[in-house]
């Protein structure tokens, strides 16, 4: 019906009402095309209307126009009077169930649907109910919610691909390639990533590659493409692809962990300056990234800027005062700095906070040695290559 239609349908009721000033009926749907004209406030006076004459019914109706309004409230209260009055209106728990999400209590929303679908057992209303159970990490529920959706809907190729980045999330990475594989077969490319993602975590490159291109192919704005195709380059060796494809994530979607891995690849490529550069983009971004401030101040560290270096990790550490990684970092640039005394420190503190912190033994060891207890950096030695054998490797660097 056009706005015309219900500005002809609102004199007819506004007629009916002169004639009958008592008529419920004519009070709510006066205010159904008020509320479909979206003037909320002459919908909800005709709905109030209505319930003062009787019309308990208009309480759903009441508390939609609230809802839409923005008033929560009013609207969870007019929503359980409805309830209260007739239990059997699906459409009033699935209204509920938006103001429940609203609010983050995803577990109020899940009970609203499984009231709904006991009524009305719609597809959406069991997608609703996947999508509650995936905001509650409960991908086991939400994979068989979407596959009630699925039975009854059969050509969704939306459900299909939210069941398959659960089965993702759950690891299942056949399964996820299956329902992804449905998704595009009825139309939904953008499922390319996706699956290109779980061919990825299979240990399948080749075909993650094919994928990723032909999900940028499809859309050359889709960064999360660009992302895993950089992890996928990266697996290669490909640096320089890395940088590429990270290059026009950002280009996109300009989010500090792209930043990061730029950062990372530039350090594989020994361009020291460049990874710093990138670090410090993701900085801006998240002020509070430790696992930024920690890789910058470990370039600092490697170009020898030792006064940068220690401010980066004390600034990582100020928000993570027990990261053994930081503080070893940060006794590792104290000890280049020729402190051996805020070495050991640090190296304590990381041990303190992760006793199985192999790294923090060989550093301590080496700060030992240097300074002549030549005991203490032999037992530190010992505890490094019993945690993690793999030390032996870094074992002499500093004698």
């Amino acid at each position: 019906m056009d706005k015309k239609n219900f500005e002809k349908a609102i004199a007819e009721f506004s007629q009916s009402i002169r004639f009958d000033p008592e008529s419920a009926e004519a009070y709510h749907y006066r205010g159904v095309c008020h509320r479909k004209r979206n003037d909320l406030d002459l919908a909800i006076a005709d709905y109030s209307k209505a319930i003062e004459l009787g019309r308990l019914a208009s309480y759903a109706d009441r508390g939609d126009a609230y809802l839409h309004k923005g008033d929560d409230a009013k609207s969870l209260e007019d929503l359980d009077r409805a309830i209260q009055s007739d239990p059997k209106f699906a459409w009033v728990y699935e209204a509920k169930a938006i103001i429940m999400s609203r609010k983050g209590d995803f577990r109020a929303v899940l009970d609203c649907f499984d009231k709904a679908i006991s009524i009305v057992p719609k597809s959406d209303y069991w997608v609703a109910r996947g999508q509650a159970c995936e905001r509650l990490s409960d991908w086991h529920n939400a994979s068989a919610s979407y596959s009630h959706a699925i039975r009854l809907d059969p050509q969704s190729a939306e459900t299909y691909h939210k069941r398959g980045w659960c089965h993702r999330q759950g690891k299942d990475f056949d399964r996820a390639i299956a329902d992804f594989s449905k998704s595009i077969e009825l139309g939904r490319l953008g499922s390319y990533a996706d699956r290109g993602d779980s061919y990825l975590h299979k240990g399948d490159d080749d075909k993650a590659l094919d994928d990723l291109d032909k999900a940028i192919e499809v859309d050359p704005r889709n960064y999360w493409a660009y992302w895993v195709k950089s992890v996928v380059m990266s697996k290669k060796g490909d640096f320089r692809a890395v940088l590429n494809c990270l290059d026009k994530a950002i280009g996109i979607a300009p989010r500090s962990e792209y930043w990061i891995a730029r950062g990372q690849a530039c350090e594989r490529l020994n361009d020291g300056h460049n990874a710093i550069a990138s670090y410090s983009h993701a900085i801006r971004l998240d002020p509070e990234s430790t696992n930024a401030y920690g890789h910058r101040a470990w370039q600092f560290v490697c170009l020898g800027m030792y006064g940068p270096a220690t401010a980066d990790y004390d600034i990582g550490i100020s928000v993570e005062s027990k990261n053994p990684w930081l503080l070893t970092g940060r006794g590792i640039a104290s000890f280049k700095a020729g402190d051996l005394g805020a070495a050991i420190d640090c190296y304590n503190r990381a041990i303190e906070a992760d006793p199985k912190w192999a790294n923090a033994y060989i550093h301590r060891s080496w700060a030992y040695r240097r300074k002549g207890d030549v005991a203490q950096a032999e037992i530190d030695r010992q505890k490094a290559l019993e945690l993690d054998p793999a030390q032996a490797g870094n074992d002499g660097m500093y004698r």
